[in-house]
């Protein structure tokens, strides 16, 4: 689709097009998902593991604890779903544990 015709458009129309025609819709996305860990997984999970990288549908999630990333690996689903659903898009289909 043309960026540009002789066709008003709402900028926020506009934004929509360019950001599908670039590709950067999952940029845009990885770079909210940081600002809604807190709210998704709570401040004790937050405080112990840390969103490395969104990459083709999996985020990689740190954690040093070994108990932390078996809780993760338990809550993966739901944490999978919440993140999905705060974001209005089903971009993450998989956790990555380290």
């Amino acid at each position: 689709m043309p960026l540009f015709n002789n066709q008003p458009k709402t900028l926020s129309s506009f934004l929509d097009n360019l950001i599908e025609d670039k590709g950067w819709e999952e940029k845009l996305i990885e770079a909210k998902i940081p600002d809604i860990w807190l709210e998704i997984v709570g401040e004790t999970i937050a405080k112990n593991a840390k969103i490395v990288k969104l990459d083709d549908g999996v985020l990689t999630i740190s954690t040093e604890s070994s108990t932390w990333r078996n809780e993760l690996r338990l809550r993966a689903d739901e944490i999978i779903d919440r993140i999905n659903k705060k974001i209005n898009k089903d971009i993450i289909k998989k956790l990555k544990i380290k």
